[in-house]
């Protein structure tokens, strides 16, 4: 038993390595290995919130295809700005902004008290105060909505992340800047790829925890081992060739295409 579960995990490990869905699984922190595969797989979801959350809102929306269709359809149509509101057992308002690569949740409760003010929430908290069943009913904005959206609105978001992500990202900031020192000179498509990351860092925060993890887990300085500094320009390889030399331009495209700005606002209204 204990055999087959070792061949078991092992080659669950090279599929879900060759597919990069480790990145998923695996914390910044940890060392991806079978046997750390095959426990994280076999975990209660509730234990990992991530993970849960992005199956939660996966689940939902398939079961919304398969079951409304035609929803689909109606959602792709709507405005880049919309608006609704619905029962609930608190007053808020909600608010979902999409500005180019960035997302922001807001929300504020009882717009019309002067103590309330807009505060930030994690995508996950927004979801249970925007669900509802297919039958919901959707009644009208109440006359104090206008103030809380427009408060909102005016709400100068910053990006935000966790202490965790602002660890890496420092870490990972920090090694690209070493290795820039100690490239190989004539390494020109290296060179390139680690100023796009340092880019991306910097400015647009399209990393995942995963990545962030690679590019910073070991401190990198010009007197570490020559196996450390092997090892880290190996992890730059393998992520270029997992996103892309130009990933990061294709990103920038994509976004282009899309609507500058979405902004979906949500009003409960506990009207009992």
């Amino acid at each position: 038993i204990v055999k087959s579960r070792e061949i078991a995990s092992q080659k669950m490990f090279l599929i879900h390595n060759s597919l990069g869905e480790d990145s998923k699984i695996f914390d910044p922190d940890e060392e991806p290995t079978p046997a750390g595969l095959f426990n994280k797989i076999n975990e209660s979801p509730d234990e990992d919130d991530e993970i849960n959350t992005s199956t939660v809102i996966r689940n939902k929306y398939y079961e919304i295809v398969k079951n409304h269709p035609e929803l689909i359809e109606k959602i792709s149509q709507l405005p880049a700005r919309v608006k609704s509101s619905k029962e609930y057992d608190k007053t808020q308002i909600n608010v979902l902004r999409k500005k180019g690569l960035s997302m922001f949740a807001q929300q504020i409760h009882d717009p019309n008290s002067e103590k309330n003010k807009v505060i930030s929430i994690l995508f996950e908290e927004l979801i249970p105060s925007v669900q509802c069943e297919f039958d919901e009913k959707r009644i009208d904005l109440s006359k104090n909505f206008w103030k809380g959206y427009n408060d909102i609105k005016g709400y100068k978001p910053t990006h935000k992340s966790g202490r965790s992500e602002i660890a890496l990202e420092s870490k990972a900031h920090e090694n690209l800047k070493i290795a820039l020192k100690i490239v190989d000179p004539k390494d020109s498509s290296t060179i390139a790829f680690i100023k796009t990351l340092i880019k991306d860092i910097k400015k647009y925060h399209t990393l995942s925890k995963r990545t962030l993890g690679r590019i910073g887990r070991k401190q990198l300085s010009r007197s570490a081992s020559e196996k450390l500094k092997k090892d880290f320009f190996d992890e730059i390889k393998w992520i270029r060739n997992q996103l892309g030399e130009d990933y990061l331009e294709l990103i920038l495209k994509r976004v282009e295409k899309q609507e500058l700005e979405v902004i979906i606002a949500v009003e409960n209204q506990n009207i009992s």
